[in-house]
């Protein structure tokens, strides 16, 4: 395998005029001269580049064979060494720039809560309370006492976790699940928590009040709280049993038929911002006095300046909106989408057993599709 030299870091261009440029060429391989990117501009000029420590070598020869040499500017790492030379203050803004990255790791700019559920806004106020947010120093937060505090604070989470990622300050949150409170032994029946069409009952104490193939109404008594005693009298339980019924829900979705097209009318305004992390110039943005408008934003950072510093350009262009006839074909199908996608919420984890659906136009504006799924759930529940 032939290996293939290195390309320096250090090059500069040059340029050649004279007779037989080809001869220069294989002179400079006899020499062990890499040549790179060369080029022939026309048939008496040649144009490429070498590492700069053989540039005095090919002036040298260049000059005793009667060619014309001109030296050219400097490529690679040499150019970009000789733009910082020629510009100072980009060294400055760079050192100021790291210096600014390196104090901003040491303080905490992001508070990131996940999990807290209803106490979201509660646990964010007490840290704020507290003196814990945006801009404090990171060695003042000890993890483990927040975590123990907020533990004592919200006796029903199970746990916090707390914790420092970069700079943002995390604090993750379980909640726990209480114990299902235990049913007082107290006579009473099971009703209905739904409507349904009744397909088993299985009584453990009390006596059924429906039977298979039975029409229930949500509320309605399913299993008596009594039964007979050894000398025919009634005696009081508490009613306990699985009731399955076929239960049903319809999910309705309407959906206009005509939609709006927006069609750019050719006027357009724009405005520019300069944006950093903490601040902007104009704080606010001017907004056109057109009725309805389309957003383009752009950001681009500003050139030679070594600071999160950006240059936010917005254009507003006017649009004007016009009713269009969509595909209804098309139209049913998401809409029947969107109707069975709400019929599977309604009905959560059980399995629907069968579904059916309708559709119709509401005054030729609206396409209303209803969708209606059956499942077999327990529908007992203890009156009390």
């Amino acid at each position: 395998m032939v290996k293939m030299p290195r390309m320096p870091l250090f090059k500069r261009a040059f340029m050649l005029k004279g007779l037989n440029l080809e001869r220069f060429i294989n002179l400079m391989q006899k020499e062990n001269v890499p040549l790179y990117k060369v080029q022939r501009k026309d048939n008496r000029t040649l144009q490429a580049a070498c590492c700069e420590r053989d540039m005095a070598k090919v002036m040298q020869l260049a000059e005793e064979k009667g060619w014309r040499f001109s030296m050219g500017r400097r490529m690679g790492l040499g150019r970009v060494l000789e733009g910082i030379r020629a510009r100072p203050g980009i060294l400055i803004g760079a050192a100021l720039a790291m210096a600014m990255l390196l104090v901003a790791l040491r303080f905490v700019w992001v508070v990131r809560i996940q999990g807290a559920g209803p106490y979201q806004a509660d646990v964010a106020a007490y840290l704020k309370e507290n003196g814990v947010g945006p801009g404090t120093p990171i060695a003042r937060i000890d993890a483990k006492e927040w975590e123990n505090r907020l533990t004592l604070r919200y006796p029903r989470m199970a746990w916090f976790h707390v914790y420092v990622s970069g700079m943002t300050l995390v604090v993750d949150c379980t909640q726990g699940r209480p114990a299902p409170e235990e049913m007082p032994d107290i006579p009473g029946d099971l009703i209905a928590s739904s409507d349904g069409i009744v397909t088993e009952i299985r009584v453990y104490a009390g006596t059924a009040a429906v039977k298979p193939g039975d029409v229930v109404r949500r509320g309605q008594v399913l299993i008596r709280g009594q039964e007979r005693g050894r000398d025919e009298a009634t005696v009081p339980v508490r009613a306990r049993g699985e009731v399955l019924a076929r239960c049903w829900h319809t999910a309705v979705v309407e959906t206009p038929l005509l939609t709006t097209a927006d069609m750019e009318t050719g006027r357009e305004m724009t405005v520019m911002q300069l944006v950093t992390p903490w601040l902007a110039l104009p704080q606010t943005l001017e907004k056109p006095e057109y009725l309805n408008w389309n957003t383009y934003i752009s950001l681009a950072p500003v050139g030679g300046v070594y600071f999160p510093l950006q240059r936010k350009t917005v254009t507003y262009r006017e649009v004007s909106l016009e009713y269009a006839l969509p595909d209804q074909q098309q139209l049913l199908r998401e809409t029947r989408l969107a109707a069975e996608k709400k019929l599977r919420k309604a009905v959560g984890s059980y399995e629907i057993i069968d579904k059916w659906e309708d559709y119709c136009m509401i005054e030729d504006e609206k396409l209303s599709v209803s969708m209606t799924g059956e499942w077999i759930m327990d529908i007992g529940q203890d009156a009390t």
